[in-house]
């Protein structure tokens, strides 16, 4: 077997104690069109003595380049001594009705000196809320006559922006005449 002195016993045992990796984000979520970020934070188990390097990868159903930016090209590097990193995700603000859509970071792969290290908690999800309004519906009114004398009649047309199952003569008021016919 190998004899080492007290030193080399204390540098191997440091060595084993090396570092796992996770990854959260704050907030959880936030309106895609507000001001501000998602910062995803890899953090180690305990801070090494070299450079980290930690890869991950960006999914979800909100997709990258149209509903977010982000400067992180799929790797971080932790500097020695540092016990965490961050990178952001920034929501680009549009006006389409969707449904809310995530952000997914899944850490791939984290080492350090060339040793591999566990991935502890491998993702964090962010949400970007939708917050466009979908347009309310509306009904114009037309008429084949401009003005009625006592005594005649016009057709009156509603014409709705969306299809309707409800729409009824309760839903037209009228003022100084009837209205009959109606379908």
């Amino acid at each position: 077997g190998k004899i080492c002195n007290a030193r080399e016993a204390k540098r191997g045992a440091a060595d084993n104690d090396s570092p796992s990796v996770a990854i959260g984000v704050a907030p959880a979520g936030m309106n895609e069109d507000a001001a501000g970020t998602l910062t995803y934070t890899v953090t180690l188990s305990n801070a090494s003595a070299h450079d980290t390097t930690v890869s991950f990868t960006l999914s979800g159903t909100a997709t990258g380049g149209s509903d977010y930016a982000t400067a992180a090209p799929g790797t971080l590097t932790l500097a020695a001594g540092a016990p965490s990193g961050s990178f952001t995700v920034d929501p680009t603000a549009d006006g389409e009705l969707e449904d809310d859509e995530t952000v997914v970071a899944t850490l791939t792969a984290a080492s350090t000196q060339g040793v591999a290290l566990a991935l502890a908690g491998p993702t964090a999800t962010g949400t970007l809320f939708n917050d466009d309004l979908a347009a309310a519906p509306t009904v114009t009114v037309g008429s084949d006559r401009a003005a009625l004398k006592a005594g005649e009649t016009a057709l009156i047309t509603f014409t709705l922006s969306e299809d309707s199952t409800d729409f009824a003569l309760a839903d037209v008021g009228v003022n100084g005449g009837v209205l009959g016919g109606f379908s």
